[in-house]
């Protein structure tokens, strides 16, 4: 039986290929998606998907591979239209120094 540790790893990998890691197959994926005007999180979660990286009921904000690959392209999601507003996310202009690096 599989430990949670090695389940959790598993399911936050899905679809790495050449031993990428989830969080540089997401960084990648991301970066070929987003727009400097914001797309529409529904969509991301639709691509990813069915690119296999997501869960069929995974939420995107859930997943950790995502979540650190949003951190390190300094991308913030936000809302239009307010509180009541749908969430986007956009690609960031800004790129914190920490970041150079990884997104080369």
């Amino acid at each position: 039986m599989a430990s949670v540790d090695e389940a959790l790893s598993a399911s936050e990998n899905r679809g790495n290929n050449e031993g990428r890691s989830g969080k540089d197959e997401a960084a990648d994926f991301l970066r070929g998606l987003l727009t400097a005007e914001g797309t529409p999180v529904l969509e991301i979660e639709k691509e990813a998907r069915e690119a296999g990286l997501l869960g069929p009921d995974s939420p995107i904000s859930q997943n950790k591979s995502f979540r650190c690959a949003r951190e390190a392209l300094g991308v913030v999601p936000k809302r239009k239209g307010g509180m009541a507003g749908f969430p986007f996310m956009s690609k960031s202009l800004k790129l914190r120094a920490s970041n150079t690096e990884f997104l080369r």
